[in-house]
């Protein structure tokens, strides 16, 4: 096994599990329980481990591909009024609905 992943809570780590199910990729979420602990408790994030060594470099480039769609584009525009970014595409702001144009 080969630690791929390293999540900032648990829904992503599962969003990245079955991103790479749908790749034939197995794989399985470490420390899942451990991030809920406040206080002088140390914390460590939900980790994403492939089953098999061999599937690594697909699953990196797999996590890499999906990740690249969340990023922005020099086509996107911010919003006016909360500054939030949104395609260009789009008439009304995804976050406050306010006008784009």
């Amino acid at each position: 096994m080969k630690r791929i992943y390293l999540a900032r809570d648990i829904t992503q780590a599962h969003l990245v599990v079955n991103l790479l199910e749908q790749q034939l990729i197995p794989a399985k979420i470490e420390n899942s329980h451990q991030a809920s602990g406040l206080g002088e408790l140390a914390v460590s994030y939900p980790e994403v481990w492939v089953v098999r060594e061999a599937d690594a470099k697909r699953a990196r480039s797999a996590i890499d591909a999906f990740e690249a769609l969340g990023r922005a584009t020099a086509d996107d525009i911010a919003c006016p009024n909360c500054e939030e970014l949104n395609p260009a595409n789009f008439d009304l702001c995804w976050a406050c609905s306010a006008d784009l144009e």
